[in-house]
């Protein structure tokens, strides 16, 4: 089924569902603005909100089949207020339609409102009951309202490129996005700190005319103000703590074997234990992780040995020495990041000693600012291939 019929059934479905409460709420589709996609961006020094929606137009949609438009899917509408919820609401004087957000997918907040404070734009985002709790919220590198305005290659609506690549990511440990549910839970929780997906126009990476985008990377907070960016090494290590990463590939050189390796993990295991060692609390990390060779050149010939089963055996203790490295290397990057230089616990390592030490936790709790970054984190990392397993130990200080 094309993406266009099926966002066709989506609209019939919501029509159904006005119809269905009466004739005194019934809506007609072309009353209605459907919004894919919202931008949220700060002026004039954080005193003004601006709110960009990214509509569908049904239009294109009716006209399907009967030839080719040069019409856009999409068409993006803005305003501004003092107030997110006022900027809503004086989009009105610009766009004949009633907005409909329960479709909405995704949420684009601007770079310099990421930096003051995303506060009030989950504030009114909870506030709304038409926003779904399972909405992606992401930062834009640059403005919010241009990003929503950029035509991308992959799909007709922009906020279909930018959730396929959302769901790819994740399918493929390569990235993670926070829903609303996620990123509220955490900023009300003072013992977590959010983190979500970062976003950029790539107009050096084009083609038939239209930019690139990349959806790679994480805008770390700290409480609600952007604290700064992880890369894609840097992200990875965080869902080997966190326990997100689901399944993806580690690529390996091995002196055993022409080329590359490549190991396939399909299982992801993390354990976050607190413990209290000479007075002081400590971080213990498990990571565990099983895959399977995901390509190797054949036939299989050991550099200076035959291919006998002993051969394979030494393979094999090679690629996971080599995986728990990488491993040990990508979570060490995250940390030092982290903890280091931006001084957020987006792992969660606070919340962890409230729940399993608690009166350890009620000892440090008015000085975690100060303990956290010089927190002690002991990392084991276990990697599985096949039949065979090794655990490497390392410590972080």
């Amino acid at each position: 089924m094309s993406q266009k019929k099926k966002i066709i059934i989506m609209f019939l479905a919501a029509l159904l569902l006005y119809l269905h409460a009466g004739c005194w709420s019934r809506r007609e589709i072309n009353e209605l603005a459907f919004v894919m996609a919202l931008g949220i961006d700060s002026l004039d020094g954080g005193k003004l909100y601006k709110v960009s929606v990214q509509t569908a137009n049904t239009k294109t949609f009716a006209k399907e089949g009967s030839g080719s438009t040069e019409e856009k899917s999409f068409a993006v509408y803005t305003a501004t207020g003092a107030t997110p919820a006022e900027a809503v609401r004086n989009l009105s004087q610009q766009l004949p339609r009633r907005l409909l957000l329960s479709h909405c997918r995704l949420v684009l907040i601007s770079e310099n409102l990421a930096k003051s404070g995303v506060e009030p734009v989950l504030d009114f985002l909870q506030r709304n009951r038409e926003v779904r709790e399972t909405v992606w919220v992401l930062v834009a590198k640059g403005q919010a309202d241009v990003l929503l305005e950029q035509e991308f290659d992959m799909e007709d609506i922009p906020a279909d490129t930018l959730s396929r690549l959302i769901k790819l990511g994740e399918e493929t440990s390569r990235g993670y996005a926070a829903t609303k549910r996620d990123f509220l839970y955490k900023l009300t929780t003072a013992r977590i700190d959010p983190v979500a997906a970062s976003v950029e126009v790539l107009p050096d990476v084009a083609r038939e005319g239209k930019p690139g985008v990349q959806l790679g990377g994480l805008a770390v907070f700290r409480a609600d103000k952007l604290a700064g960016w992880l890369d894609a090494k840097e992200t990875r290590g965080f869902l080997w703590v966190t326990g997100e990463a689901a399944a993806g590939s580690i690529v390996l050189d091995s002196p055993l074997v022409p080329g590359k390796v490549t190991f396939e993990f399909l299982r992801v295991q993390s354990r976050v234990t607190p413990q209290v060692r000479d007075g002081r609390v400590v971080i213990l990390l498990d990571v565990e992780t099983q895959g399977d060779l995901g390509d190797l050149a054949e036939p299989w010939v050991s550099r200076g040995q035959d291919n006998s089963g002993g051969g394979m055996e030494e393979l094999i203790k090679e690629v996971e020495r080599g995986v728990q490295e990488t491993i040990e290397d990508e979570i060490l990057a995250a940390l030092h990041r982290v903890q280091r230089e931006y001084k957020a616990d987006i792992f969660g390592f606070g919340d962890a000693i409230h729940r399993r030490l608690p009166n350890e936790w009620r000892k440090i709790e008015e000085r975690w600012d100060e303990i956290y970054p010089s927190l002690e984190i002991h990392i084991k990392v276990s990697a599985n291939l096949r039949s065979s397993g090794q655990t490497c130990h390392y410590r972080h200080r």
